[in-house]
């Protein structure tokens, strides 16, 4: 996944230039953090005008697109690009960013700050800017939540708002047999977009009788791999960012994942296990 992380209020600073003159596009200078799964890309500050890139250190061009017909196409002389939806694609982002391996998708901005927003960015096709994939209804949620479907559930918790929070957060949950599947499930249904599922079991008899969503069929698989694709086949792309990690928490690997955690969900059957995590 790649992020781009920027502070509240230079962020804040960002807009409202290119909001005072559109034709302007924001240079942001960014520092890079590898994880085990992830890109951030770090904002370090940023200036505005045309032209205005600096080749001697990596940075992101930001644009305001008020209609898809002023959509420019991504530059090659910049890390990667973020596009900001106004008028007609209001409450829309997307970007690219550009690595060893070509032109990829931005997968989401972290607004550091305030709430520590979190935008789940939309994905048009990776190597151009098409107005077929933007020139449609707006999802009217940022994140792509289908409001009909989630409508109770912000309501119960409060409103759009903290289920957006709630949707943004990166869950690590140790353990998916009895009671982790169930809480993977249920994460799932409530719409948790980024979940590792950690677990380095395989799926016996008499795992069938008290865990969730797996069959006779999944005999001999792994635990989170079987958990995760019956997740898949029943959620679509709303479960997309979530992964399965087949390893024991004291595996650095499986350590890591809640290390960069939100939050960790704990429900393993072995101490040594429990107190790794």
């Amino acid at each position: 996944m790649h992020i781009l992380r920027f502070p509240f209020q230079p962020f804040t600073q960002l807009l409202l230039a290119l909001e005072a003159d559109p034709r302007h596009t924001g240079s942001v200078r960014v520092g890079i953090e590898r994880r085990s799964s992830d890109t951030v890309w770090l904002a370090r500050g940023f200036s505005v005008g045309i032209g205005n890139f600096d080749l001697q250190a990596p940075v992101f061009r930001v644009a305001l697109v008020r209609h898809p017909a002023s959509i420019e196409p991504p530059d090659t002389g910049s890390a990667g690009d973020l596009f900001l939806g106004r008028g007609t694609l209001e409450g829309r982002a997307w970007g690219f960013v550009r690595s060893e391996r070509g032109e990829e998708p931005l997968h989401r901005l972290d607004i550091v700050g305030p709430g520590m927003e979190r935008l789940v960015l939309l994905q048009p096709n990776a190597t151009s800017l098409a107005t077929k994939d933007l020139d449609r209804p707006s999802p009217g949620d940022p994140l792509g939540l289908d409001n009909n479907r989630w409508s109770r559930t912000a309501g119960a918790l409060g409103g759009e708002a903290v289920l957006r929070r709630l949707t943004s957060l990166r869950i690590a949950l140790s353990g998916v047999g009895r009671t982790g599947s169930i809480l993977a499930s249920l994460l799932a249904t409530l719409g948790l977009r980024d979940v590792a599922l950690i677990d380095p079991d395989r799926i016996a008899p008499h795992n069938l009788g008290e865990m969730d969503l797996v069959t006779e069929a999944d005999l001999g698989r792994s635990k989170a791999e079987a958990v995760l694709e019956r997740l898949r086949n029943r959620f679509g792309h709303a479960v997309g960012g979530w992964h399965a990690v087949s390893l024991p928490l004291p595996d650095p690997v499986a350590l890591n994942e809640i290390k960069e955690a939100d939050v960790a969900a704990v429900s393993v059957d072995q101490d040594a296990a429990r107190l790794a995590a």
